[in-house]
């Protein structure tokens, strides 16, 4: 296998095919981050500031790390942070290597499970030492013992509760949050004003939404969202109920779709394909689909993840509002207690052969200066409250050489900053559970079901399937 290379996992395939991410760099040059080259391993763990046991019996070998597709408009911030940890005085026994399995979801929670399951047949079969796992995937992963605690307080290190939350299961917390995500808005600034999307509940933003696209006549939807059958109906799905007043999953861990406020939620989701308030073809939107129709002039406003701003104002470099891509526009928090958590965090595999140089590199990839520049560079909404304030040093993919010869205030290119930051300290969790996968399957392919064949009203003997099925899905029966 090459020394950094995407792996494409294809469903019922125990392997992927794998193809060097070098193909995707060579005419990116490398991202300076203004931190000395040759900083010594102790001196790294003292900038971070997470503390381990250091074990000077970890054996010479690479350290892989497992991840998703970098999603940043650049697409090669992780595989630089790697390079810059190869490059660091001290890691020359134990360089670390980078694989990016499947864009889709799905696809790299089963690569995953397929690994971790044949992990644990002998140390021939060890591969992966650390897992840049979905959050909603981390409870799962613990309890099956693929991967092992973390030890360190990481509140007091100055990561936001929220993430950590997303990661703590039977007590414990099982990875170290690398990347944030949460839904935002994201509105036409040239047909709406600031207020009509601050400071409303969320069935008062769909209905001002709904009447401002009716006005203006130029836009056919009022609201875009990701609708297809896949993880990101089952978060929208959740939103819609949150902004309606009821829970999918109660905090003691039932389901609860056969409540008012629940039906009401998912009943605006299917009355809004007939209603204009979405697109009549929305059961076939991701994340790419709902962007292009805000892209495209189709939709007055969109629901997605932070990192799509930079695709969407044409480059990271365009600031608060950009043109690059669509329509004048702004990004905004949902309504508060109505967005869902997402992200991504670092967990050691019980699997892996050099725990303690992992374990130092996962602090190395969390530490605040990489958490800030992954977040001025590429819009990953960082974990570490620090993170969001202060000054970027160093330079991004694609700038030139001299971008980064003075520092540079983050809120220059990240205005939207302390919305980010609250967003992410307020967002709503999927349920914490060993068995989400199963329950988000059950959910996502019932309620697409119903999408699919709607008659604009949810019929309660067809909710009262999807509970029965969601319910026995949350149970792992």
């Amino acid at each position: 296998m090459a020394p950094h290379e995407r792996r494409e996992g294809r469903a019922g395939s125990s392997t992927g095919e794998a193809v060097p991410i070098a193909e995707r760099r060579r005419s990116t040059p490398l991202w300076h981050i203004a931190v000395a080259l040759a900083v010594t391993a102790a001196s790294v763990a003292a900038l971070v500031g997470l503390v381990v046991e250091r074990s000077p019996g970890d054996p010479p070998g690479t350290i892989v790390v497992a991840t998703g597709r970098d999603v940043s408009e650049a697409g090669v911030l992780y595989q630089e942070l790697i390079d810059r940890w190869n490059a660091m005085e001290g890691n020359e026994d134990h360089p670390a290597r980078l694989v990016e399995l499947s864009g889709r979801a799905d696809l790299q929670h089963a690569e995953m499970v397929r690994w971790a399951q044949s992990a644990h047949t002998g140390p021939e079969h060890h591969e992966y030492d650390v897992l840049n796992l979905d959050n909603q995937w981390t409870a799962e992963f613990a309890r099956a013992g693929w991967i092992v605690p973390v030890e360190t307080d990481l509140r007091a290190e100055g990561f936001l509760g929220r993430p950590v939350e997303a990661v703590t299961y039977d007590g414990r917390v099982w990875a170290v949050p690398f990347t944030a995500d949460v839904g935002m808005l994201y509105y036409r600034t040239d047909l709406l004003e600031t207020a009509d999307v601050r400071g409303r509940t969320f069935p008062e933003l769909l209905e001002r939404l709904r009447e401002t696209a009716a006005a203006d006549g130029t836009v056919e939807y009022a609201y875009a969202g990701q609708f297809a059958r896949y993880e990101g109906l089952t978060v929208n799905a959740m939103e819609f109920v949150w902004g309606h007043g009821g829970e999918i999953v109660s905090e003691a861990g039932r389901v609860q779709l056969h409540t008012p406020p629940a039906r009401e939620g998912l009943s605006s989701i299917v009355t809004g394909l007939r209603s204009g308030l979405l697109p009549e073809d929305a059961w076939n939107d991701t994340e790419a689909e709902s962007m292009r129709r805000f892209a495209d002039g189709e939709a007055l406003a969109m629901r997605n993840w932070p990192a799509r701003y930079d695709q969407l104002a044409g480059g990271p470099e365009n600031g608060a509002e950009g043109t690059g891509a669509g329509p004048d526009f702004a990004m905004v928090p949902l309504p508060e207690g109505t967005a869902a958590l997402g992200g991504q965090s670092l967990a050691l595999t019980a699997a892996s052969q050099q725990p303690a140089k992992a374990r130092e590199l996962i602090e190395f990839l969390t530490a605040e200066s990489r958490q800030r520049a992954l977040f001025f560079c590429g819009g990953y909404a960082p974990t570490r409250a620090g993170a969001y304030e202060g000054d970027f040093h160093g330079t991004c993919p694609g700038e030139p050489d001299g971008a980064g010869a003075a520092p540079r205030p983050l809120d220059d290119r990240r205005p939207y900053a302390a919305d980010l930051r609250a967003a992410v300290e307020e967002a709503r969790l999927r349920p914490v559970t060993p068995y989400y996968p199963q329950f988000t399957g059950a959910f996502h392919t019932g309620f697409h079901d119903l999408l699919t064949r709607h008659g604009g009203v949810l019929d309660q003997g067809d909710l009262t399937v999807l509970h029965e099925a969601a319910e026995m899905a949350l149970r792992g029966a």
